[in-house]
């Protein structure tokens, strides 16, 4: 049986998590960094919708400010890249996936899943 897992981009949680595998909560500080562009992006789209209906204090605000979360969501993705902070995150993320992998198969055999010290 195949298990599709959706994830919510906005908030950059699982919508219907896998028992074993790690909810964002549980991951720790680490991954909600990741997510820091999307807020940049969520803020910059309602700030660029407020701008364009003319709706104060938004409409008064010069279109760099407006435009301005946009530039740091840009800069994060370059940031992070660059210094390969997304790249450890996925080996992490595999890293969790494989041990998952490991523990269910253990316990499919009848086997107890190696303690974590």
């Amino acid at each position: 049986m195949i298990r599709v897992q959706l994830i919510n981009v906005i908030v950059g949680m699982l919508v219907d998590p896998d028992p074993g595998v790690k909810t964002q909560s549980q991951r720790g500080s680490g991954q909600n960094l990741l997510e820091l562009h999307m807020y940049f992006l969520f803020i910059g789209l309602v700030a660029l919708v407020l701008k364009y209906l003319e709706i104060d204090p938004v409409a008064a605000l010069s279109w760099w400010f407006v435009l301005l979360p946009f530039a740091l969501a840009a800069v994060w993705w370059a940031w992070a890249d660059a210094s390969g902070y997304t790249k450890r995150r996925e080996v992490d993320k595999m890293e969790q996936r494989k041990q998952h992998r490991i523990d269910k198969q253990r316990a499919a055999m009848g086997m107890l899943p190696k303690k974590k010290r």
